[in-house]
């Protein structure tokens, strides 16, 4: 238990903005190598911004190997080569690890782990809710879509000048790295061990998720790229994984013939999938272990 609080304190000490990693920038010209966080006047105009402008701030680079400029606090950003820019001795652009709307973020983050805590202890004394484990999983699996969406927009999109396609293609990768991070592993979990493990592991990948997640939406490189609404990425990268989770069950059972041993109830048999099996009550069992099919093999209950 004590190895668990230190690694969740580092885990929140890791997520100030003071403690954020610089990223390496590849864009460079004859004179300079430019550096994330680095003051920089736009020589040529490019994108937004026009020649002379000033005071704007290395956030990243894109795979073509352009710096990405951003004015720091507005919601404003352009894709710029290194022979476009030019280093500012006098360092009066903002921070590129700077939170937006501090008050918020603090509020919405505080809100937000009470309940996942809350959440969490509750499941603990009430283990075989089925209720509250789709609650817990789907839960954690928005935070989780919310910080690999907006990783997708920060790394793989950011040097796509059309916001539709940057859009769709953040919500593909998003699905994808979803998928290997956070599905994939409970999946392991829900088959390997028990119910009571399978619960702790989706509440410490959800706190992962909901601080780094919360934490990269506040930031000011993320606001310069998405604007000040970076949370309704996630509620779209949300919808899209419970439409994902739709087809794939049923692809599923018609690939692999799986029995139906349920009425099928719309969206809630779907959502219900990544869970646990829910154990019979002693009643149901007792019956179910006594009756036969027409063929005379005994019904099993799973």
């Amino acid at each position: 238990m004590r190895m668990l609080l230190t690694w969740l304190l580092v885990l929140t000490v890791k997520a100030d903005p003071f403690y954020r990693d610089q990223r390496p920038v590849a864009c460079r010209n004859d004179f300079y190598a430019f550096h994330s966080g680095d003051c920089v006047t736009v020589v040529n105009g490019c994108g937004e911004f026009g020649a002379k402008t000033s005071n704007l701030t290395i956030i990243g680079t894109n795979f073509d190997g352009e710096c990405l400029v951003a004015r720091v606090g507005q919601s404003t950003h352009a894709s710029c080569t290194g022979y476009q820019l030019a280093i500012e001795s006098d360092t009066t652009c903002g921070n590129v690890g700077a939170v937006a709307k501090l008050d918020e973020r603090n509020l919405v983050l505080g809100v937000c782990l009470l309940l996942h805590v809350g959440l969490g202890v509750f499941l603990c004394y009430v283990v075989d809710s089925g209720f509250l484990q789709g609650l817990l999983f789907w839960w954690s699996d928005f935070f989780a879509g919310l910080f690999w969406n907006l990783m997708a927009v920060a790394i793989w999109t950011s040097g796509i000048d059309d916001p539709v396609r940057s859009f769709v293609v953040g919500l593909a990768c998003g699905l994808v790295f979803e998928e290997v991070f956070y599905d994939l592993p409970l999946k392991v979990f829900k088959n390997c061990t028990g119910t009571l493990c399978w619960i702790r592991a989706v509440w410490i990948l959800g706190w992962f998720y909901l601080l780094f997640g919360i934490n990269a939406a506040y930031m000011a490189d993320t606001v310069a790229l998405v604007g000040h609404h970076a949370i309704l990425y996630g509620i779209a990268q949300w919808i899209v994984d419970i439409l994902k989770a739709v087809v794939m069950k049923h692809l599923f059972d018609f690939v692999c013939q799986r029995p139906q041993k349920e009425t099928y109830r719309v969206l809630i048999t779907e959502l219900g999938d990544p869970l646990p099996k829910q154990r019979e009550n002693q009643e149901d069992s007792e019956d179910s272990e006594g009756s036969e099919d027409p063929n005379g093999t005994c019904l099993i209950v799973s």
